[in-house]
């Protein structure tokens, strides 16, 4: 391997280093990144509604304090 490192390298202009530290990164970080489940379509849903249900809250928590402050006068 040592030996297609320097070629690549020698290709690309840079230390063999390099690219063997790419290669440390992604068994690093790719491997967890590839096992990764990709959300489905209920996934997505289930973002968007629990989006939809924040932004309800927070209208219904504004709506109470205009109830309390109509209220109180």
């Amino acid at each position: 391997m040592g030996e297609i490192l320097e070629f690549i390298s020698g290709e690309l202009g840079i230390t063999a280093a390099r690219p063997s530290s790419w290669r440390e990164q992604f068994l690093q970080f790719g491997q967890a990144a590839l096992k990764k489940q990709p959300q489905d379509g209920r996934d997505l849903e289930i973002a968007r509604l629990q989006q939809k249900l924040g932004g309800v809250t927070r209208e219904n928590e504004l709506l109470q304090k205009k109830i309390e402050r109509l209220e109180s006068g």
